[in-house]
């Protein structure tokens, strides 16, 4: 019975990252500068960034080629007012 449960368990999470889209932070940060949104704060792993449609400042990691976890994409997307 446990068996059946690890299996259905990781093809359940395998099946999810087969179908969600992954954006890189290089993608990310141009949604946001063609949004209007700018960079306030450069720290050591992550900017700080401010959205003028929500008002809001939310912080996005510096990685350009690694590809963001989509709950953190769409969480800084939320911020920025651009879904």
């Amino acid at each position: 019975m446990l068996d059946i449960r690890i299996i259905t368990c990781y093809t359940v999470i395998r099946k999810r990252k087969e179908r969600s889209e992954a954006m890189k932070t290089s993608e990310l940060t141009k949604m946001l500068k063609k949004a209007g949104c700018f960079m306030v704060d450069h720290g050591a792993e992550h900017d700080k960034w401010h959205s003028p449609i929500t008002g809001k400042d939310f912080r996005v990691w510096r990685h350009p080629s690694r590809e963001i976890p989509t709950g953190t994409a769409n969480k800084i997307l939320r911020d920025a007012g651009l879904k």
